[in-house]
């Protein structure tokens, strides 16, 4: 087959051209950082058909690691990521020993991502249609990978990866679709880089105002809105939408003249506007922490909140729209 050629061929000349890259990474962590663990790490993964092989990588996780059945692999703050390990895993240098898969004829270049045996019969074997991803081999990069969130719900990326699956496999979509991968390897490198440095110099520290909660990076999104609804689902402000100051994976923070210890059940709704139209979120939400203080005369009260989105749409619409946190 002509495309499952000219991956492989291009497979090889990018193995070349990285292998420099790899022996620098190799010093690093075996030799700068001491690395007790072997360099490179074999998983075994199902690729078409559910022919079961074996996938390379760098490896980023010691040995005893632990992996659940769920979606994350790891709670966050718990994972034992090795020195160098979150690097290599936000700018997703770890999977170039993948290319070692596709000069073999187990994956491609483009193609659904690799999934565990233990994950599919646990997890994701009862997902409608998720078996239709088999009808192609997995690839380094996709449509899942690079246009949705890390933790986009499995169903919402089946659908998105059986979209593939079933297309006619052309070189010009993988060609497009290698282009994007370059530019969010990119933009991932840089992104991690500079945030590096700003961490290192604390000019973020003063702008954490949820620092006790803070497992995971925070974000300042822009044009997002929100509007708190009570138990009976009526506005607390009317029809007022307010922007969005910071909010994480768990956790956000509002601004209220409302107490909200009055209320019984607290709903957000958040709303982001996008090139075709408005894309919204319905979360639950409940109070961790409560401040508040005079301002002309009134009484404003300012709340850190968990929540929980609704479904996995809304955890969906936070992920990609709210957060940003998608790989592209």
């Amino acid at each position: 087959m002509i495309r499952d050629f000219c991956h492989r061929i291009v497979a090889a000349v990018l193995l070349v051209g990285i292998a420099p890259l790899l022996l620098v990474l190799y010093v690093l962590m075996r030799g700068i950082a001491r690395q007790q663990e072997s360099f490179f790490y074999r998983g075994e993964r199902l690729g078409r058909n559910k022919q079961r092989f074996y996938v390379y990588k760098i490896r980023t996780l010691s040995l005893s690691a632990t992996y659940s059945s769920h979606t994350e692999m790891f709670r966050p703050g718990t994972d034992p990521v090795l020195k160098y390990g979150k690097f290599l895993r936000e700018t997703r240098l770890d999977e170039l020993p993948q290319l070692l898969n596709v000069l073999k004829g187990d994956m491609m270049l483009v193609g659904p991502r690799p999934i565990r045996p233990a994950l599919y019969e646990q997890s994701y074997k009862n997902i409608k249609g998720y078996d239709r991803r088999f009808a192609v081999k997995p690839g380094i990069t996709g449509y899942s990978q690079l246009l949705t969130a890390p933790r986009t719900p499995k169903p919402i990326r089946s659908v998105i990866d059986n979209h593939f699956a079933e297309r006619p496999l052309k070189l010009w979509t993988d060609v497009c679709l290698l282009m994007m991968t370059v530019r969010a390897f990119t933009r991932a490198l840089w992104r991690f880089l500079i945030r590096k440095l700003i961490d290192d110099y604390g000019m973020l520290r003063s702008r954490l105002s949820l620092k006790c909660l803070r497992l995971q990076r925070r974000f300042s999104p822009k044009h997002v809105t929100y509007r708190l609804l009570d138990g009976n689902r009526s506005p607390l402000y009317g029809d007022t939408w307010r922007p969005m100051k910071d909010i994480d994976y768990e956790a956000l923070s509002v601004e209220s003249e409302v107490n909200l210890d009055e209320i019984d059940c607290i709903t957000i709704l958040l709303q982001v506007p996008v090139r075709k139209g408005i894309r919204r979120a319905e979360s639950y939400a409940l109070i961790y922490r409560k401040t508040s203080r005079e301002v002309g005369g009134k009484r404003k009260f300012k709340y850190v909140l968990f929540y929980t989105p609704k479904g996995i749409f809304s955890r969906y619409i936070i992920d990609q729209y709210v957060l940003g946190d998608k790989l592209g």
